[in-house]
């Protein structure tokens, strides 16, 4: 018998579950139930789909709040991060402009001493703890390029 052959079948064929054959009769069922528990029945299913309704209700708030809390904590932890990259770009900015203004550093560039130059800045990136100084000229093209 097919699955939905129940709603294929006419009213008296329902009705009589003799001819029906296969299928739930739950009113047939719940009305064998003792009284105390067809009285209870509506009541618990009420409230069975209150709490459902109040569980979804409750994740939804929780997980709204949690993610707007990591939202913020995310957002002030990019914040000190940029602030810090910002101190440490006007850190290198000082340095790097105390480096140009030397006179040996001035005279090595035009002398084009890249062994006198490279043991200068060998010291200053060790004491920074750089990974890269690239020194450049005016026209943009490299004079020394230091990596680790």
């Amino acid at each position: 018998m097919p699955l939905f052959s129940f709603f294929n079948q006419s009213t008296e064929q329902q009705s009589n579950p003799q001819i029906v054959g296969r299928g739930v009769r739950l009113q047939a069922s719940y009305s064998k139930l003792p009284l105390s528990q067809r009285i209870i029945m509506p009541f618990m299913l009420v409230f069975f789909s209150i709490m459902v309704v109040a569980v979804i209700s409750f994740a939804f708030w929780f997980t709204s709040r949690m993610e707007h809390q990591i939202k913020n904590s995310v957002a002030s932890g990019a914040a000190v991060i940029l602030q810090e990259l910002q101190t440490e770009k006007q850190d290198l900015g000082s340095w790097v402009q105390l480096i140009a203004e030397r006179n040996d550093v001035r005279t090595i560039l035009q002398q084009k001493d890249t062994q006198a130059l490279l043991k200068i800045l060998v010291s200053h990136k060790t004491n920074l703890g750089l990974d890269l100084i690239k020194v450049v000229n005016q026209n943009g093209g490299v004079v020394l390029d230091l990596r680790d």
